[in-house]
């Protein structure tokens, strides 16, 4: 145990190792949305490799990246804030390993969680009504590994457990480097990650490490155009595909990786801490802010790109945009902005 302990803390130390994930719920699904696997070890070739499956060295090894990637956060370190870590810690590791699992969607549905339910339903009617469900599962893994935008519509998710149904449905993409979310490299990695508990993931880029080191917890929302008018799972897959294959905000993120470096907004917090100044790591630096602002205008962008759009609402959609960046005095976004539309169409 000592030795798994300590070699779990040199991983850490030179971030090659995750553990069940972050107390922050936030910021944990920034980590799972970027790709960034959990219980995982990056490998020389930078590759992430899962160490699931190796008993009760998965659960030392589990247990220690937890804590250490908890402590480390830029959160204050107050005592009841440390007990909520610990209490989580301890809960991921029991009830990931056990039969206790199985309560947590019985208590997702019994909150009302109406994703919760859907998926409870038609996992029980694809298991009660086809025989041998459980290989079509597999072989859905195997041909189709990407992952889907689904809505949280009962139909939507008896299609995406039946491997005929699920190619029909849009895919989801990296909205940050591009390509299908989930897709292996090669076939035999998508043999490799079906068949055995240590999947393999790929490299992390430099934009994703940044967001992960600022612990920036913004995820695109695109569940309606922000007019409330609501967006189809269709325009949601078109618009991150967009974000990630013209590196909308990617390009954001390097502009702000310039202007603050990841080492240098640590310390400076670290700094702030020290002093008993309690900064907020939402407002410090004003670098989650800036992000924000990026990610923003790179959905923005995405939507005006969309072919879903006809010429009516792209023009449309074009001047409600400029007028909002002109409104909050963003002139450099408003031209940024006008001039990446009149290279993809004429206005």
């Amino acid at each position: 145990g000592n030795i798994a302990v300590t070699g779990a803390v040199g991983l850490f130390m030179s971030d090659r190792i995750t553990g069940y994930g972050l107390y922050n719920r936030q910021k944990q699904k920034l980590r799972d949305k970027t790709q960034l696997p959990r219980m995982s070890i990056k490998g020389l070739d930078d590759k992430w490799y899962s160490y699931e499956g190796l008993g009760p060295l998965t659960n030392w090894l589990g247990l220690t990246a937890t804590v250490m990637e908890n402590f480390d956060t830029l959160s204050a370190h107050e005592q009841g804030s440390t007990l909520k870590k610990m209490a989580f810690v301890l809960a991921s590791s029991v009830t990931d390993k056990t039969m206790l699992a199985g309560i947590q969607p019985l208590l997702d549905i019994a909150r009302g969680d109406v994703g919760a339910i859907n998926r409870w339903s038609s996992s029980f009617l694809t298991a009660a009504t086809i025989r041998g469900s459980s290989q079509f599962a597999e072989l859905g893994r195997l041909m189709d590994p990407g992952r889907k935008q689904v809505e949280n519509e009962f139909t939507a998710m008896i299609q995406n457990r039946l491997p005929v149904m699920k190619s029909a449905l849009p895919s989801e993409y990296d909205w940050i480097d591009g390509g299908e979310v989930g897709v292996p490299d090669n076939f035999m990695a998508r043999v490799w990650n079906t068949y055995t508990p240590w999947k393999i993931n790929g490299k992390i880029s430099p934009e994703k490490e940044y967001l992960h080191e600022v612990e920036f917890d913004a995820t695109p929302s695109l569940r309606t155009d922000g007019e409330g008018n609501p967006l189809t799972a269709t325009m949601q897959s078109e618009i991150t595909n967009i974000m990630g294959d013209e590196g909308l905000f990617k390009k954001g993120i390097q502009r702000v990786m310039k202007r603050y470096p990841a080492e240098k907004f640590r310390e400076m917090y670290r700094k702030s801490e020290a002093l008993g100044q309690k900064p907020d790591e939402g407002e410090f630096a004003s670098v989650h802010r800036e992000l924000k602002k990026e990610l923003n205008r790179a959905k923005k962008t995405a939507m005006s790109l969309s072919p879903s759009l006809t010429e009516m609402q792209r023009k449309s959609r074009v001047q409600e945009t400029v007028g909002n960046f002109l409104k909050s005095g963003d002139v450099d976004g408003a031209t940024e902005y006008m001039e990446y539309m009149e290279q993809n169409f004429s206005f």
